[in-house]
C-alpha cells in the first residue's frame, strides 16, 4: 500500500516526489459537482493508465489536520466488456 500526505488547502502541491503533480491536480482544486469529480477521476485514471501506472491496487492517504478524515482508494481493473457473456 502506497501512503501519501494530502496537501493543506492553497498550499503548492508542486514537488518533484508529490503524486499529485499535474494540471489534474489543479483542476481537481476547483471541483464543484459530483459530475465534475467523476470527469476529473476518469482523466487521471486513463493518464495514470497511459503513463503505465499499475492498477489492482490501494492507496492511503493520512491527513495530518485533525479535522480532515483519513482516506483509502482502492482501483480494481474489470473484466474486458468484449468478454462474451453466459
Amino acid at each position: 500500500m502506497r501512503s501519501a500526505q494530502i496537501g493543506k488547502p492553497n498550499e503548492p502541491t508542486d514537488s518533484p516526489t508529490n503524486p499529485t503533480t499535474s494540471g489534474t491536480a489543479k483542476a481537481v482544486e476547483k471541483l464543484a459537482t459530483p459530475k465534475e469529480f467523476d470527469t476529473a477521476l476518469k482523466n487521471l485514471l486513463l493518464h495514470g493508465y497511459q503513463s503505465g501506472v499499475a492498477f489492482d491496487r490501494s492507496w492511503t492517504f493520512r491527513d495530518p489536520e485533525t479535522d480532515r478524515p483519513d482516506q483509502m482508494v482502492e482501483i480494481t481493473e474489470l473484466a474486458s466488456r468484449s468478454t462474451s457473456r453466459e
